[in-house]
């Protein structure tokens, strides 16, 4: 990364103001279809650039929230408090917009390639900040400009290779290593946080080898595509 990378990777991070006017400018969205929901992502992504999770804690109910619900139907559901994803319960993930309304984002559900998958709730245009990736800090690097480190380091520090591992970039442009567990989620939603580790990757056994979303340096999951409604989020990493 060049000192005008990093002047400029750091840029977007002096305040939530700034990285809304960058998301709009990332995003193919013409009819400002997501115009409400860019304060919101803003602040959650901003907040992300931080070495701890406490603030996804703080403002769940406040920013984002996770619904329970089970399909009676393809367009009707109802609400439970029972678990039961092979039964077509599903967690959907709403975010307030700026004017204060829950909107339907994505949902958690029994994935096409086997255990859990996140799908859209909506349509969502090429370019659109679906999330960020979130999990477990396992390394990060002491300064700027240093490499990634190999599998064989990590695992003599004690990281195994999961589905979900990532190396991302801070707000300050430091290689970090993240990994989130894939957990069984029941009704307590804390641990899904905005539930991009859920998305399949490009990788895994018998998920398909093209990705209609891309998981970009800071951890960004975007939509590489158009993406209607009830697609299944399938990752790769841009490089």
């Amino acid at each position: 990364m060049t000192k005008l990378e990093l002047k400029n990777w750091t840029k977007w991070y002096e305040s939530t103001k700034t990285l809304e006017e960058y998301l709009r400018d990332q995003v193919d969205d013409p009819d400002g279809l997501l115009e409400g929901f860019y304060p919101t992502l803003a602040e959650l992504m901003f907040n992300f650039s931080w070495t701890h999770l406490d603030f996804y804690d703080n403002c769940y109910s406040e920013q984002y929230i996770w619904e329970h619900r089970i399909r009676r139907d393809e367009d009707h559901y109802c609400y439970t408090d029972v678990v039961d994803f092979h039964r077509g319960s599903f967690f959907m993930l709403r975010i307030k917009d700026d004017g204060g309304e829950w909107q339907d984002w994505l949902y958690l559900s029994k994935s096409n390639y086997g255990k859990l998958g996140v799908y859209t709730a909506r349509p969502f245009p090429k370019g659109t900040p679906l999330g960020f990736y979130l999990g477990a800090e396992v390394w990060r690097a002491p300064s700027v400009g240093t490499f990634e480190p190999t599998p064989e380091y990590l695992q003599r520090r004690g990281v195994t290779q999961s589905p979900c591992l990532c190396s991302i970039r801070d707000a300050e442009g430091r290689l970090v290593v993240r990994d989130p567990q894939r957990i069984e989620p029941g009704l307590n939603p804390y641990h899904l946080f905005l539930g991009m580790h859920y998305v399949k990757g490009v990788e895994e056994r018998g998920v398909p080898s093209r990705p209609n979303c891309q998981i970009i340096e800071d951890g960004t999951v975007v939509a590489h595509f158009a993406l209607d409604a009830h697609e299944e989020l399938i990752s790769g990493v841009l490089e």
